[in-house]
């Protein structure tokens, strides 16, 4: 009976002390209007003109598998990696149209697939860089820096020698025929 009697006295004070250690931790983990300020405050409304922390801290809500969020950021400049871009390659091609309608962006588009896939052929690398032609009222400035002023640049890439890299994945052409 003493055996007994001291289990019952050992599992009420284990089960007092859970109870305590649970209240502790309840008490210290704050109110669901403080758990929803956070939340608010993490998923608030961009700025117009949101710095880089900001456009991260939006990038880190992104979904993906497991939601284990494994992201890794470096802050950095599109001018300067702009600048960095072009400076490793060994030349520079602008595909222009002559005139801004689509008729000749395709024309231009059809000339950069041609030289894309010749200077693959040939072993070169060659990637897009896109900040000179992203704002349209930067095109004529870019056009007369080259020496054709009046024409419309459409693309610029950089190419050169560099690492081989893996090919995308392709579905074998059995699969995509009908």
């Amino acid at each position: 009976m003493i055996s007994r009697r001291k289990d019952l006295l050992g599992s009420g004070a284990e089960a007092l002390a859970v109870s305590a250690v649970a209240y502790a931790g309840f008490r210290d983990m704050g109110s669901m209007g403080d758990y929803n300020a956070s939340v608010g405050a993490t998923r608030s409304a961009l700025e117009n003109a949101p710095d880089v922390r900001d456009l991260i801290r939006y990038a880190t809500l992104a979904a993906n598998s497991h939601n284990a969020q494994p992201w890794r950021f470096r802050a950095e400049a599109e001018n300067e990696k702009c600048t960095r871009q072009i400076a490793s390659s060994a030349g520079i091609a602008v595909f222009l149209a002559a005139k801004d309608d689509r008729e000749h962006w395709v024309l231009a588009g059809r000339a950069c697939q041609r030289f894309a896939l010749q200077a693959t052929a040939l072993g070169l690398k060659h990637a897009f860089i896109n900040q000179p032609v992203e704002v349209a009222s930067m095109r004529p400035e870019l056009a007369a820096l080259i020496g054709l002023p009046g024409r419309r640049p459409d693309i610029v890439m950089g190419l050169g020698h560099g690492p081989a890299l893996p090919f995308s994945a392709r579905r074998p052409v059995g699969a995509v025929l009908a």
